[in-house]
């Protein structure tokens, strides 16, 4: 165990929503170290038993008891109770509308939402930001759960949050740096278990310290990893700028949209428009393409006054849509434009902040809604420090919920065609941030997070929603470029490229994607792990041993986006990329339950297992690998792998971690998955898939899984040799020289695999004799997952709950023979190691549980 050598003595640090468990956590952390701690939380007794707790301890620490839409407050109560501020971590919660659909979310819940989270957020930092530019010394962290990640449908609103809070950190790093003010991002499970947030508090507590040099960073933090993420920008695309660039020349070219593999570009700003500019004039002619058109098609695009939203307006009318030109200021003189071209539209002044009336204009007019360009904006920048409460709240309030108004207003028509294309507007400033426009790069990198969500809702409903950021010269941008560069940059060079994510010829499902458009060129931006290091540690992490780990100095490279990505082929893939991701739903009950406990050997005896009606009624720790289970989960293996095919498929590694205890017996969850690694073996392939399983009502993590599978013959494309070390999950448990401190032994009932297969895997492979013949097997096999659970089940009879249990499936079990577990005890962690006892062959090796603590049940 670390002593506590990094020390917080007079330092002042103030938590909000410290009454969640990261916040308590971290606030206890802290104030061990000597920090003087204001807990901020709405509930009296919540608030109030935390600083007990730091008081029983010796530390310091008072109460707020003001709503964290009242930010400012807990500054107050810092400098009233301890007359300064240097530390404040905005700890965003998750509130329960923000586990709703965007089709359920109500305007007052939206509104409640980001009024405690983004403008409560904004406040507080406002508020602590002119005594951490006096002092030249001041730190931010922002914590927001990782659904920002994952972007699923079932959280309206949330992602809209952490990614807003992605722009705020970006711009007040890049605004504080000079006064000694860093701020960072980091992004932190959703739980109630103190030890898997052990990496969050090291984490936090490392980038909290005076002598802390990191900032504008965005991390992920879990019980023993952390990832460093960054922006990623594709190879650009570009077409000639002349009068050909229309539409169907960007369709026909869009296959070249999105190249990574020849990009190695991690932006922090803008690319230079002038240069590509300068090259897109020396590329070939445009190819005219098929004629495509929008005929039939309802348009709304606001902001359509002038500028990009005109020339969106003028393009569709020419290709054959009914438009709404919507602007709050002129929108007559586009409408007349349309008009002498011969095309349809109709003028509409109300503010995007009145999105219902715009659709119902719509509505009105043409009887239906198709297209959804919202496109309207204004600027009002000013240093943070000069930044007025005005001035935030009407960029979020025309930016955000403008976008959120329109969005909310047509989709139950999008729903019930079971069609929609909605463009949402971002930009430079909202992807990376920007000095002067904390506000505007909120409202913008929220919107990436709202188009997250919306495109993994309507993706059922074939409802596309992609995000661009234009660079385009408009009104707006007149006020802070030259003209020269609002020339480049001609809102004619934009729109082809936006009406091409409108279309129905665009390939593939081609949602959910972020683009930079701009000079003729078109680029994918996605959010990806630049580095992930997990601390390979069976004892607590602190900030100590991660300030002194291999992995926090890679982590902290300066050069570490380019480091990574020549080395390393496994980046994930991005919340942002155009794919379709799935999440895993699970419903269950006490028979699903019992249904498991039999498959792995639970007898009638057994009442625990298999009585509902017993007191002491569970599901075995190994449950935990049904949820996740869905074969379309190969489709994503098959996207990223050459020559992949589900027969060469092996199951080489299991990992699972039980994050809540007692599992619940019954309950609704949702699993996201993500492959987190794939390693180039030559001739094979091994890729990591993790999947984490929440409550779909909490968000509250239940299960996490780590399966590592080997493909053979989708080897050979260029990817790293060598696999990361990631902890427990990788590590290799050698069994000691000694005779096993337990052994248990069972026969595996002859129709053991015909009853675990109704837990969920159907794989012929265990049923079908002619299937196993194919697979060269002499008569169905038993699942892998059947010996793993068996094999728990003995540890968890002979030595009690444990937290996490890997193995490596080094051979086959056929129903009927008789499996031995043999167990060695070292400290918390038991090594087994799992045999055929008819043959002596070994089918689970590299074995190991990490107990929950306790009594042993020998």
């Amino acid at each position: 165990m670390h002593s506590k050598t990094i020390r917080f003595d007079n330092i002042v640090v103030a938590i909000t929503n410290g009454g969640s468990q990261v916040g308590k956590q971290l606030a206890l952390d802290l104030a061990s170290r000597g920090a003087s701690v204001v807990v901020q939380d709405d509930k009296k007794h919540t608030a109030d038993a935390i600083v007990d707790e730091i008081r029983r301890g010796s530390g310091s620490a008072t109460a707020c008891l003001s709503p964290a839409r009242d930010g400012h407050k807990v500054v107050e109560e810092a400098i009233r109770a301890f007359g300064a501020i240097h530390v404040l971590i905005n700890n965003m919660s998750i509130d329960p509308c923000a586990s709703k659909k965007f089709g359920e979310i109500s305007d007052k819940e939206w509104d409640i939402f980001t009024e405690e989270h983004i403008y409560g957020t904004y406040k507080s930092s406002r508020a602590a930001w002119p005594y951490f530019k006096k002092q030249k010394l001041g730190r931010i962290i922002h914590l927001v759960p990782t659904t920002a990640l994952s972007g699923h449908p079932t959280h309206a609103v949330s992602p809209v949050v952490e990614f807003g809070m992605i722009g705020f950190t970006e711009t007040l790093a890049k605004e504080g740096l000079k006064n000694n003010i860093l701020c960072n991002l980091i992004m932190a499970p959703s739980t109630f278990a103190p030890e898997v947030l052990m990496g969050t508090v090291a984490l936090a507590g490392l980038l909290s310290h005076p002598s802390s040099r990191t900032s504008n960073a965005l991390f992920e933090a879990d019980r023993n990893s952390i990832s460093r993420l960054s922006w990623e920008r594709s190879k650009p695309h570009g077409l000639k700028t002349d009068s050909n660039l229309s539409v169907s020349a960007v369709l026909q070219t869009w296959p070249n949209v999105g190249d990574f593999a020849n990009s190695d570009t991690h932006p922090d700003g803008p690319w230079d428009a002038m240069e590509l500019l300068e090259k897109s004039k020396h590329l070939p002619a445009n190819s005219p393409g098929e004629n495509m058109d929008f005929k039939a098609k309802v348009a709304v695009v606001t902001g359509a006054g002038n500028g990009l939203g005109q020339q969106y307006a003028l393009l569709l009318a020419r290709m054959g849509a009914k438009v709404v030109v919507n602007d709050l200021a002129d929108p007559q003189k586009t409408v007349d434009m349309i008009k002498a071209a011969g095309g349809q539209a109709i003028a509409d002044r109300h503010s995007v902040e009145e999105g219902d009336k715009i659709i119902q204009t719509a509505l009105d007019a043409y009887g239906g809604i198709h297209i959804l360009i919202n496109n309207a904006g204004i600027l009002r920048d000013k240093s943070f420090q000069a930044m007025t409460d005005d001035m935030w709240r009407i960029i979020q309030a025309v930016h955000l919920r403008g976008t959120y108004k329109t969005a909310r207003a047509a989709w139950p028509h999008f729903v019930r065609q079971k069609y929609g294309r909605i463009v949402n507007t971002t930009s430079v400033s909202g992807i990376y941030g920007n000095f002067g426009q904390s506000n505007y790069a909120t409202a913008k990198c929220g919107t990436i997070g709202l188009s997250c969500v919306l495109a993994r809702e309507g993706l059922e409903h074939n409802i596309r929603v992609n995000t661009i950021g234009p660079s385009a010269g408009t009104q707006l941008t007149r006020t802070v470029m030259p003209e020269e560069m609002v020339q480049a940059l001609k809102p004619d060079y934009v729109a082809p490229f936006t009406l091409a994510l409108l279309s129905d010829r665009l390939p593939g499902s081609s949602t959910n994607g972020l683009y930079e458009i701009g000079s003729g060129f078109i680029a994918v931006d996605r959010l990806r792990r630049a580095a992930l290091e997990t601390i390979p540690s069976r004892q607590a992490i602190s900030a100590e041993s991660l300030k002194a780990s291999a992995q926090w100095s890679r982590l902290n490279s300066a050069d570490i986006t380019a480091s990574q990505t020549s080395s390393n082929g496994a980046l994930l893939p991005a919340p942002l990329s155009a794919r379709k991701d799935e999440t895993i739903k699970y419903q269950y009950s006490t028979k699903d339950v019992i249904l498991y406990n039999l498959g792995i050997g639970a007898q009638a005896t057994d009442g625990q297992w298999v009585f509902e009606g017993s007191r002491s009624f569970e599901a075995l720790p190994t449950f935990g690998v049904i949820p996740y289970y869905d074969p379309s989960v190969a489709t994503m293996m098959a996207d990223m792998l050459p020559n992949f095919s589900m027969k060469r498929v092996l199951h080489g590694e299991q990992y699972l971690e039980i994050r809540k205890f007692p599992i619940p017996v019954s309950g609704n969850l949702i699993t996201y998955p993500a492959v987190s690694e794939i390693v180039d073996k030559g001739k094979a392939a091994v890729v990591v898939t993790t999947f984490r399983t929440v409550d779909s009502s909490t968000q509250e993590d239940v299960f996490y899984n780590e399966q590592t599978i080997f493909v053979n013959g989708s080897g050979g494309f260029g990817g790293s040799r060598t696999s990361r070390d990631r902890g427990p999950a990788t590590a290799p448990n050698k069994v000691p020289s000694r005779a096993p401190d337990a052994v248990k032994t069972e026969k595996v009932s002859e129709r053991a695999a015909a009853l675990y297969r109704l837990s969920g895997d159907l794989n012929p492979l265990h049923i079908d004799p002619d299937t196993a013949k194919g697979g060269g097997f002499d008569k169905p096999i038993l699942h892998g997952l059947c010996s793993f659970g068996i094999s728990a089940k003995h540890i968890y009879t002979t030595y009690g709950p444990f937290r996490n249990i890997k193995a490596r499936f080094s051979s086959v079990t056929l129903p009927g023979q008789t499996l031995k577990t043999s167990m060695w005890k070292e400290g918390r962690t038991v090594i087994f190691t799992t045999s055929i006892v008819e043959t002596g062959q070994v089918v689970l090796s590299a074995a190991a549980v990490e107990l929950l603590g306790g009594t042993a049940r020998m």
